[in-house]
């Protein structure tokens, strides 16, 4: 008796703990990835402007008032995007509301690896015509649809778009120009080339992007002269890159790679035009002895400095960084720094990034570096910088 009635609680026990699984899947999806690069401030001259803090409603669904009520993809609390998207889901395990780009922290379905790309920083969505619309709401912790309906009628753009199957797209909303009141939004989607690209493993590329508002550098120089030296950019900025290696462990060190001082890399034109910039590359060199690997085994860090046409990178031959007028900036890539910060003599208050090489463990070997295909895009007065990466080998526990 009690052995049945020990196979009787078992069998209980298994079909309790047996349940079926349903995966969803979308059929034939295109890819995208959003970001709210609105990022002008609002202060007293600027306090009617709408909050750049949004809801996104994708497909959305109104009531007999004209109140959307649902939509077939929402992203919601969508504040400021942050100055470095890394090439894997960063804010996946935030537990603010606050969300930096989409899908970000949402639980949705997101992107296969593709060519041997990871693209779960990219959402799934069914390929096809789409309508976007983005909601200015307030800040808080309430979502969209318990909003009042007052609340949710601030529409900062409205789009619709066809998203073919596999393609992956970025998406942003972007300041039109400076002199519009109230603010005028554009829409701006990229079709990414780089799946479909052919890259050599040893070496890292990036390309470049200025989609500022029109006026803006003009209004900034009215506004803050010389004090914002290096914050903006003129509208066309020619890029020379030069590469460095620690020379310290308590520094990154300014030692210049040989070779790679001041090579002319591209042009940048300001523009919200949804083309795709070409790219540029540079080696991902191997450790060497002495280097301080914490932050990276390839023992150099980049430097990408902006230039209008009148100058060039020679000693002496362009201006004071604090007195540039948009005529020089600096983006360094020293990975110990995430925003604008003290980057050392002449170039306070650089844009700064990690590195473009990234250092993670993998496979049986401990910390390796990896090369990324970066994209870097200033927007008024920062830097934005987005790396994708190949698959790589996991890391493999020890005991």
């Amino acid at each position: 008796m009690k052995t049945l009635s020990y196979i009787g609680s078992l069998l209980l026990l298994l079909a309790m703990g047996c349940r079926k699984v349903t995966y969803n899947s979308i059929g034939k999806p295109a890819y995208f990835r959003f970001f709210n690069s609105m990022n002008y401030l609002i202060t007293p001259a600027t306090k009617d402007e709408p909050q750049p803090y949004l809801a996104m409603v994708v497909d959305p669904q109104f009531d007999a008032n004209g109140v959307v009520t649902g939509g077939a993809v929402v992203g919601d609390f969508l504040d400021k995007r942050a100055t470095y998207a890394p090439p894997y889901p960063a804010n996946a395990g935030n537990t603010s509301v606050d969300n930096y780009e989409y899908p970000g922290s949402e639980k949705v379905l997101v992107g296969p690896i593709l060519n041997g790309f990871d693209l779960s920083s990219w959402a799934q969505i069914a390929s096809g015509k789409h309508r976007f619309v983005f909601y200015s709401r307030p800040v808080s912790q309430t979502p969209f649809f318990q909003l009042a309906a007052n609340q949710r009628k601030f529409v900062f753009a409205d789009t619709t778009v066809d998203l073919a199957e596999g393609e992956v797209y970025t998406m942003e909303l972007l300041q039109h120009d400076v002199y519009s009141n109230p603010v005028q939004i554009d829409f701006y989607m990229r079709q990414e080339q780089f799946t479909k690209l052919s890259f050599d493993d040893s070496l890292c590329y990036v390309n470049f992007y200025n989609l500022g508002a029109d006026g803006f550098t003009a209004q900034a120089i009215a506004q803050q002269g010389t004090q914002g030296g290096g914050n903006y950019i003129q509208d066309t900025m020619n890029i020379y890159m030069t590469l460095h290696y620690p020379d310290s462990a308590s520094w990154p060190g300014n030692a210049v790679v040989p070779g790679y001082q001041y090579i002319p890399v591209n042009a940048v034109i300001r523009s919200h035009n949804s083309g795709v910039a070409p790219y540029i590359s540079f080696p991902v060199f191997p450790a060497y002895a002495g280097v301080d690997t914490t932050f990276t085994r390839s023992g150099i860090w980049e430097e990408f400095m902006f230039l209008s046409p009148d100058y060039y990178p020679a000693l002496g031959s362009f201006p004071s960084y604090n007195a540039s007028l948009g005529d020089y900036a600096v983006l360094a890539c020293t990975s110990r720094y995430y925003q604008k910060g003290n980057y050392g003599p002449p170039n306070n208050d650089a844009y700064l990034s990690p590195n473009l090489i990234i250092t993670i463990p993998s496979g049986t070997s401990g910390n390796r570096s990896f090369s990324t295909i970066s994209t870097v895009e200033v927007i008024n007065n920062q830097a934005y910088v987005m790396s994708v990466q190949r698959q790589y080998a996991p890391p493999v526990e020890t005991y």
